[in-house]
Formats: structure tokens, C-alpha cells, sequence
């Protein structure tokens, strides 16, 4: 009877320990699958993360070449500004000095 006994408790730990078997094997099966989707979704961001270095890196030349086309631009502006800021001077000078003579030859007429 001690024997039955046994063996009847090692047929019910052999059940148990099928049971938790099945449930681990389920669980890895289920870990298993949890990774690999990880692994794919660190795959995307990795391709999103290149993607947007990418782009930084097109705008950082844009930035690059519209800074330099703007310097360009602001030199040019500066060297107009003073040909006019020039140019205004001499004309002054030249309406000065025309009505200078203006008055030195209407002041000769009115002799």
C-alpha cells in the first residue's frame, strides 16, 4: 500500500510538473514572440532615427547656404547703401552748386 501510495503521489507531482511544463513552454513561446516584435520595432526606430539625421542634416545645409547667401545679401546692401549714401552727397553738392551759380548769374542779369 505504501508503494500505491508513492506512486499515485509521483503520478500526481508527474501531472503538476506536466502542467507547469506546458505553462512555461507557453510563456517562452509568448517571451519569444514579445522579442522579436521588440527587435522589429527597434528595427523602425532605428530606420526613423536615420531617417530624421538625415533630414537634420539636409536642413543644417540649407541653413548653411541660406547664412551665406544672406552675409551675400547684407554685404550687397551695405556697398548700395553707401554708393547712394554717395550718390546723395554728390547730387547735394551738385543742386548746392547750381543754385550758387544760379544766384551769381542772376545777380550778373541784374546789372
Amino acid at each position: 500500500m505504501k508503494v500505491e501510495e508513492e506512486l499515485k503521489l509521483y503520478k500526481s507531482d508527474n501531472n503538476k510538473l506536466s502542467i507547469q511544463a506546458q505553462h512555461d513552454a507557453q510563456e517562452l513561446l509568448k517571451l519569444a514572440e514579445r522579442v522579436q516584435q521588440q527587435e522589429m520595432d527597434i528595427t523602425i526606430m532605428q530606420e526613423k532615427h536615420r531617417t530624421c539625421q538625415n533630414e537634420v542634416a539636409s536642413r543644417d545645409k540649407s541653413i548653411i547656404t541660406l547664412q551665406s547667401e544672406l552675409d551675400t545679401a547684407q554685404q550687397q546692401y551695405h556697398g548700395c547703401k553707401e554708393e547712394v549714401s554717395h550718390t546723395a552727397c554728390f547730387y547735394r553738392k551738385v543742386e548746392s552748386d547750381s543754385f550758387r551759380l544760379f544766384w551769381v548769374v542772376s545777380d550778373q542779369w541784374s546789372l
